[in-house]
């Protein structure tokens, strides 16, 4: 998902909540995406960019939270090659399932 795919939800999802609570929108912005004023298209952008920079900041801290007990464990004396290995393959597993959460 890229900022644009983010920004067409949100201005998707601004008009069907916006219907449910009885909100009235602009009839300019009661369109697709793409035939949006131009400045809401770009504050949509915006807070698409804003929702998907937040994302990455969020995984890549927990990824490297991950990364550094791997690290530990892996420089715990008395490793050998096969505990490095498994070690290596459960990482792999919980950053899998962490990048698949969303």
């Amino acid at each position: 998902m890229n900022v644009k795919d983010i920004a067409k939800l949100l201005h998707d999802n601004y008009e069907i909540e916006a219907k449910k609570v009885g909100w009235n929108t602009q009839k300019s912005c009661k369109v697709e995406f793409n035939d949006l004023p131009e400045a809401n298209k770009k504050v949509m952008l915006a807070q698409g960019e804003l929702i998907l920079n937040l994302f990455n900041e969020h995984t890549n801290s927990k990824l490297n939270k991950i990364i550094r007990k791997l690290e530990k464990k892996i420089n715990e004396p008395g490793n050998n090659t096969f505990d490095i290995v498994v070690t290596y393959r459960n990482a792999i597993l919980i950053i899998e399932k962490e990048l698949t959460k969303t």
